[in-house]
């Protein structure tokens, strides 16, 4: 069900832009899907019976995420998605910053409750960590990925939560 499910998303974004509606609604595998992009053409709406998702440039508020944000870190070109389905919701910001692997890495070290890192890997000259708050059976869980991308220092965001 989900990969007809992003099959039919992956559809309807590619018509979306070549067309001068806002919105746009198909006939899905399980009914209408209404999809809405913006008029700035950041941000795409994916609504179904059962679904929500924004995806695109400001489709997530940093400051509703409980994380810490690095300072001046922008978001990236990949964006962010929330999504709402019966099962919980979850949320995923992208960021970026010029700023070194390891200043990032230190600031989420210093900010993120003791034993909440997961990881930290260096190779090739490559580096990643992640930290996290809350077991997958918890009813909220928070992650933070820090990940070394050429120049620049990519920081994801993700927040899920069951009903």
């Amino acid at each position: 069900m989900r990969y007809g499910l992003a099959l039919a998303l992956v559809a309807v974004l590619a018509v979306v832009p070549a067309c001068a509606k806002k919105s746009t609604t198909v006939q899905g595998p399980n009914g209408p899907v209404t999809v809405t992009q913006d008029q700035g053409g950041n941000t795409v709406t994916y609504q179904s019976k059962d679904t929500t998702a924004k995806l695109g440039i400001g489709a997530v508020d940093p400051a509703s995420l409980g994380l810490p944000l690095y300072p001046g870190a922008q978001p990236n070109a990949n964006g962010s998605l929330a999504s709402q389905t019966k099962e919980g919701s979850s949320q995923l910001l992208t960021m970026q910053t010029t700023d070194s692997f390891d200043k990032v890495y230190a600031f989420y070290k210093d900010k993120m409750p003791a034993g909440s890192e997961k990881n930290h890997m260096s190779a090739a000259g490559n580096q990643m960590a992640t930290f996290q708050i809350g077991a997958s059976t918890d009813k909220v869980q928070k992650t933070v990925n820090i990940t070394t991308s050429g120049d620049k220092t990519d920081i994801i965001l993700m927040v899920g939560s069951k009903p």
